[in-house]
């Protein structure tokens, strides 16, 4: 459990933002794949190295197939539903597929550079 606090925290991070950040409605095509389309994808990356790194250490191995897939549904999921309570929940704020998109294509590039970059160095 130990190797998981800090996915644990940054989900927590994740969630104070979701719920606390302030939202412009886009003006332009621009704005929606600008800076906040970025941010999600790289919030979500860090989520997912995050994951993968606490399931190295638990297991001393890196993530097979079937983990790393649950890797990403388990983050592309936390997304989805930071969406859905930002949508319900918090005043201000709006649902947008298109931070989803971004979300999950984070996840799936967060593990990518776990197990490029960070297990190599392991």
């Amino acid at each position: 459990m130990k190797n998981f606090i800090p996915v644990i925290f940054w989900a927590f991070v994740i969630l104070v933002l979701s719920a606390s950040a302030k939202v412009n409605v886009p003006e332009n095509w621009s704005d929606i794949v600008g800076i906040d389309k970025a941010g999600h994808f790289a919030i979500y990356a860090v989520l997912s190295v995050l994951m993968s790194h606490g399931f190295f250490k638990t297991h001393k191995q890196k993530p097979g197939l079937n983990t790393s897939l649950l890797i990403v549904l388990v983050c592309s999921f936390y997304g989805v539903l930071m969406e859905l309570l930002q949508f319900t929940f918090f005043t201000g704020r709006y649902f947008e597929v298109l931070d989803i998109i971004a979300n999950i294509i984070g996840c799936f590039a967060g593990l990518l550079i776990f197990k490029l970059f960070i297990i190599k160095k392991s």
